[in-house]
């Protein structure tokens, strides 16, 4: 909107000029554009009339040369006349192809998406590989699966006052003179079965691999528990175990955990089982002590003792 001032009156008097407020034409006119601004009582004295429709619709013309006092620099429009279109025109085509271009584009999205309206969706996992882990690759190794028949099988046939195993040894009575078979130990490296037959008592000590799956000491013990299970159940029927329980414990100096548990198959009584696996020191094997006696038998101090008395050897 062009500022207040005198322009050339409108109406196209010679040499007047009419006040523009800087919204209407006043009904106030000079022959002098240096003459002051009228107040605002002059311009609503009585008797002075706007000017016609045709006048007031119009804005201050642009006479050729300098600008009076208050007028506007050539090119610049005069009070009360809209912007020119030129200016305008463009700007309202702009938008409206840049509106048309975003519709476009959604309906595009709209219609590839099959009228989604939801963001995108986070990318899906990947799932875990069930293989085993190949070497250098940041993840767990995967485990080795236990073997209870993959044992050496090699078995001390001659009786001895002791025996030695997997840099272990052991003591036995003079009584142990019955040697448990080899089939009943599958899993055993290296062992020694000794005991007493009719009774159903004694002690296994021997050697198990880390490659059939006994390398964590702590959980050897129930491992070799299930295999010994298994293979009671194959050799003289069905045998099942029952409060099984593991707790740390020292062998002359050496970490060990001791597993103790009942087993109980078709036998009147059940069969009292301790297992001891040490780490003896030896690059992947562990050593094991197996001593077993029927529940409340009276072979069991026998079995204690020889049990008491395994060491490094």
């Amino acid at each position: 909107m062009q500022a207040p001032g005198w322009y050339p009156d409108p109406s196209g008097q010679p040499q007047s000029f009419r006040f523009w407020d800087g919204q209407w034409w006043t009904p106030v006119t000079t022959h002098d554009p240096r003459t002051p601004w009228p107040t605002p009582e002059e311009l609503t004295r009585p008797g002075l009339q706007p000017l016609g429709a045709d006048q007031s619709q119009q804005g201050p013309q642009t006479q050729p040369g300098q600008p009076a006092p208050g007028q506007p620099a050539p090119g610049t429009p005069g009070p009360g006349v809209p912007a020119p279109a030129r200016s305008r025109t463009p700007l309202f085509i702009g938008l409206g192809a840049v509106l048309v271009l975003a519709l476009v584009i959604a309906g595009a999205l709209w219609f590839t998406r099959g009228g989604e309206t939801t963001g995108p969706t986070s990318p899906p996992i990947a799932p875990p590989t069930s293989g085993p882990t190949s070497v250098g690759s940041s993840g767990p190794p995967t485990p080795t699966r236990l073997r209870c028949d993959n044992g050496n099988g090699n078995q001390t046939s001659q009786q001895a006052a002791s025996y030695s195993s997997t840099g272990l040894r052991i003591d036995t009575p003079p009584s142990f003179t019955f040697r448990f078979d080899r089939n009943y130990w599958t899993w055993a490296d290296d062992f020694a079965a000794w005991g007493r037959g009719p009774e159903g008592a004694g002690v296994v000590l021997a050697g198990i691999r880390a490659e059939n799956g006994f390398s964590d000491p702590s959980r050897a013990g129930e491992q070799v528990l299930e295999c010994m299970v298994a293979s009671l159940s194959r050799q003289g029927g069905k045998t099942t175990s029952e409060g099984a329980r593991t707790a740390p414990t020292t062998v002359d100096g050496m970490p060990a955990h001791r597993t103790t548990a009942r087993l109980l198959s078709s036998e009147p009584k059940p069969l009292v089982v301790s297992i001891t696996v040490i780490d003896s020191g030896q690059p992947g094997k562990l050593g094991q002590l197996i001593a077993f006696h029927p529940e409340g038998s009276p072979v069991q101090a026998e079995i204690e003792q020889a049990a008491a008395s395994v060491r490094r050897g």
